[in-house]
């Protein structure tokens, strides 16, 4: 029910952002809105015996695998942090140059 009510929460706010405007639609808003369509999608097929039985195994599986995608983004945020402050340095190394 928490899925469904954030994801309908989403679509207004995507509906009302476009009759604004459409330039102001915040593409973020949109692949969370997404991700949370698809999900919900998966959860109603449950339902069904022919698909429920195979989507079974792999929903129980999916907060074990949710835990491993956070420990790779926070791994991969330290590691794009560090490339970002290396670029920062030879960016300030450049402009300290003369010019030509």
């Amino acid at each position: 029910i928490i899925l469904e009510l954030v994801a309908a929460a989403l679509a207004v706010a995507l509906g009302v952002m476009a009759w604004r405007s459409p330039s102001e639609v915040v593409p973020e808003i949109l692949m969370v809105n997404s991700v949370l369509q698809w999900t919900h999608l998966l959860m109603q097929l449950r339902a069904f015996r022919s698909l429920g039985q195979r989507l079974l195994p792999i929903l129980k599986s999916a907060p074990a695998v949710l835990l491993m995608v956070l420990l790779l983004a926070i791994m991969m945020c330290g590691f794009l942090s560090s490339i970002w402050s290396i670029s920062i340095n030879e960016r300030d190394r450049d402009s300290d140059e003369e010019p030509l």
